[in-house]
């Protein structure tokens, strides 16, 4: 799983948005990579149960959520509105690296000041 924060654009809120989740470790660990008054968003499940830190959870006053189950057919249409430019990605990638750069990127990625809304590593 790959985690990157981004910066809200209208709250100035850290948030972590993982890309998909189901590794038990990671998820466990996402809690400790979100800002004070973020979000985190498990997209996928495990069917294990999910414990954290609580005084961790409610220091940062975060808010955690999960998303439903997506079929491969949500996948293929919002693929395709993408493709046929009716959804821009464009504004939501503010940072880009190729992987051999990416953990000198990613440090300073959560600085707020770098102003990260969504980040894209290359992995060629």
């Amino acid at each position: 799983m790959l985690l990157l924060p981004s910066l809200h654009p209208d709250h100035h809120t850290r948030t972590l948005d993982p890309q998909r989740a189901g590794n038990i470790h990671s998820m466990k660990k996402s809690f400790e990579f979100v800002g004070h008054g973020g979000k985190l968003v498990f997209i996928g499940h495990t069917k294990l149960e999910v414990s954290y830190n609580n005084p961790l959870f409610h220091s940062r006053e975060m808010t955690v959520m999960g998303s439903r189950n997506a079929l491969g057919s949500d996948f293929k249409k919002t693929i395709k509105l993408i493709e046929e430019g009716t959804v821009d990605v464009t504004p939501w990638i503010t940072h880009r690296c190729n992987y051999d750069d990416f953990e000198a990127n990613f440090v300073e990625w959560l600085k707020p000041e770098t102003g990260v809304i969504k980040a894209v590593v290359a992995m060629q």
